[in-house]
């Protein structure tokens, strides 16, 4: 992209503008697909460790399995991995942010329970990382057994904060405005990946389903102990 200058502020003080040959703004479109062709290589490097690679744009999730006996050798391998990986980013002018990187062990609780905490710690140089019982994968919080019930307790927890700074106004607004907030901060969050949630248990369901029959409450403007299945039903 022609046109485009860079420059730096620090302390009320700009520095000299320089003038891109090329260059992407953050937050186009092309940004995430350009780089995936600039890091492509990466894949390569997790492939010779025997590593599974998967990105997206500048998130990168590498995966390793084995069986229990085969820990300490699956563990290896990572950690060589993304030395290498921290070699070729320096060479390309990236950086690997350490601070932002998480591990997880993921397997049946009975199989976890034989590993102690020196076996799930990764050491790579100067730094440490411990593993996590909970990551977010974009978006997603994902646990040691791969459970959805930290996900919907997140999630749960965010609708519900949100519906009680709808209520403030709600004698304010019409039904549209009233809808249209709900659809954008309420109906989204239940939407999103929720194929995920099959299989899971009916305590992981009740939490959104609460979230929901609030919602119905809340649009019918019915009081709390009202039943709700008849809401639902009329707001299909």
């Amino acid at each position: 992209m022609e046109g485009r200058t860079f420059s730096v502020i620090a302390n009320s003080q700009t520095s000299q503008t320089v003038h891109l040959d090329s260059s992407l703004p953050q937050g186009s479109t092309l940004g995430p697909l350009l780089y995936l062709t600039y890091a492509s290589e990466l894949q390569e490097v997790a492939e010779r460790h025997g590593v599974a690679f998967h990105s997206f744009a500048d998130d990168t999730q590498l995966s390793k399995s084995a069986r229990i006996e085969e820990v300490h050798i699956a563990k290896q391998a990572v950690i060589d991995c993304v030395l290498d990986i921290e070699q070729w980013n320096s060479w390309h002018r990236l950086k690997l942010n350490a601070a932002k990187s998480e591990v997880i062990w993921l397997g049946a609780q009975q199989q976890l329970t034989r590993l102690s905490q020196a076996d799930m710690i990764l050491q790579r140089k100067n730094s440490v990382l411990q593993p996590s019982a909970v990551v977010r994968n974009l978006g997603v919080s994902v646990n040691e057994q791969l459970s959805m019930d930290d996900n919907a307790r997140h999630c749960a927890k965010t609708c519900f904060y949100h519906l009680r700074r709808i209520r403030q106004p709600r004698r304010h607004i019409d039904y549209d405005t009233l809808y249209t907030l709900i659809r954008a901060l309420i109906l989204s969050r239940l939407d999103y990946c929720n194929s995920l949630l099959v299989c899971s248990s009916q305590l992981t369901l009740c939490r959104l389903q609460r979230v929901q029959d609030a919602v119905a409450r809340l649009l019918c403007d019915a009081p709390p102990r009202l039943h709700v299945s008849p809401l639902r039903q009329r707001l299909h």
